[in-house]
């Protein structure tokens, strides 16, 4: 059924000697979401700016031809609870069990934004340059509570208006153009920055700093520390009258708990809490970069000449970590679906041999039966990679036809021009596509390389 909403909302602007503008609104408005008692919220905010280049005390700069200053600050509200309506209500099941129990309390999600920036105009607008920093800070944020006691009676955790994240960073992008002679070029970027903090996660206490999520970002991730892997110094070995070995664990190392077959060339884990014992207690929360970048960029030039032109444009991401296997380690791990229906990749040949010990290898040991890769198939820094990357997203080349010879066939404009797409990546990853990033552990179809030759016409 559609959602239902009421709001109302008005706006008022100010300007004053074409120098000083001040904006404000102001909107009030409810949502069917959530008890009629915190259905509505008021969502003020303004805006100020300053044309500082038509001062008078920086006329005389000709180079510059605009300084243009702004702040601004609002709030906004979301009443988005995923694919959950009204939970205030109390749910029960077909056969009249309780489920959820409804939290009559609950209200919209709160956004308090801050914006400070400039644009900038120099050399008679060949250089325009627009740059933001901004703050904001989600509170009322609509999560499932952690830290409710059993004790409480409640089947299912009631959801509550908890969590709180803050946000800051900076966007900016340029663009620029020249003429040299009858050359005409022209160049373009845009680069944002966009850091998270969770403020109020609703965690339990932890045993240790190191599994807290509370000050740490979204989706960080939360892997063991691989050291390296294990060789034969680090067992007992025993052989039985076939001249099979097996292996013991030295006691004074510490001593897994992850399950598999453990042997030399499997992942050896760090003990982070000193404890002996290799459990989720030796977990840790914020290693790398959480699998959404932080940066995003993107940078294109065009040059014309005489109806002939080109063009290329370059797109780039940073701060962002892929854990190899992601959230669907089978779709990566070999013999995850055991010997004839598990794909083969090329890449597993870089592997720990008895004939090749190394440590310098992608794969560690690899049993056939997939139960015995149990230690090696857990999330850990093995299996960490940077995910950011460059693009050549797309390049073009056209030539223009001239417009007199063109109005003899009463056309208005006709080009002719050759276009790639996708043409290079330069990553770390190599094994897949790093846009694709955490997802279906890497088995997400490629992106394609495509070339156009077009004719367009203008009539």
């Amino acid at each position: 059924s559609p959602y239902k909403r009421r709001s109302i909302g008005g706006s008022a602007t100010y300007g004053y000697k074409e120098r000083y503008f001040v904006k404000a609104d102001l909107g009030y408005s409810g949502s069917e979401q959530f008890h009629p008692n915190h259905r509505y919220m008021v969502t003020p905010s303004i805006s100020v700016s300053w044309i500082v280049s038509d001062e008078k005390f920086l006329k005389h700069l000709r180079w510059l031809d605009l300084l243009k200053l702004r702040i601004s600050y609002g709030v906004t509200a979301n009443d988005q609870l995923g694919n959950a309506r009204m939970l205030y209500e109390d749910y029960m099941d077909v056969k009249g069990n309780e489920g959820l129990k409804g939290n009559p309390l609950l209200s919209a999600e709160k956004m308090k934004k801050q914006n400070y920036g400039f644009d900038l105009g120099l050399f008679n607008n060949k250089i325009d340059i627009v740059f933001d920093y901004f703050r904001s800070e989600r509170s009322n944020i609509l999560m499932q509570r952690k830290t409710t006691p059993t004790l409480s009676g409640f089947r299912v955790n009631q959801y509550a208006n908890y969590g709180i994240v803050s946000n800051h960073g900076v966007d900016m992008s340029l663009n620029a153009h020249h003429q040299i002679g009858k050359v005409k070029l022209s160049a373009r970027g845009t680069f944002t920055f966009a850091r998270n903090e969770i403020k109020e996660y609703d965690e339990l206490p932890q045993k240790y700093p190191w599994m807290e999520r509370t000050g740490k970002r979204i989706n960080e991730n939360n892997l063991y520390i691989a050291e390296r892997l294990y060789t034969k110094e680090d067992f007992i070995i025993n052989k039985n009258s076939n001249g099979i070995e097996s292996y013991t664990l030295r006691p004074e190392l510490p001593q897994s708990t992850l399950g598999g077959l453990l042997g030399p060339g499997d992942i050896k884990y760090k003990d982070v809490n000193g404890d002996g014992v290799i459990d989720s207690y030796d977990k840790v929360v914020g290693v790398g970069h959480p699998n959404v970048p932080e940066i995003v960029y993107g940078f294109g030039l065009n040059i014309e000449y005489k109806g002939f032109y080109a063009s290329v444009f370059f797109q780039g991401t940073g701060n962002c970590s892929v854990l190899l296997g992601g959230n669907t380690p089978e779709g990566w791990y070999p013999f995850a679906w055991g010997v004839d229906q598990s794909s083969y990749r090329t890449f597993a040949l870089d592997r720990w041999t008895e004939s090749n010990p190394s440590q310098n290898v992608l794969m560690p040991r690899l049993h056939k039966d997939n139960a015995n890769n149990a230690n090696n198939q857990v999330a850990s820094t093995w299996w960490l990679r940077n995910g950011g990357f460059l693009r050549l997203k797309n390049m073009e080349f056209g030539y223009q036809l001239p417009k007199q010879f063109l109005k003899k066939f009463n056309v208005q404009a006709a080009r002719i021009y050759v276009m790639g797409y996708n043409l290079a990546l330069w990553d770390d990853l190599k094994y897949f596509d790093p846009e694709a990033g955490n997802a279906n552990g890497g088995n997400v179809y490629p992106k394609n390389r495509t070339f156009t030759l077009g004719i367009d016409f203008t009539f």
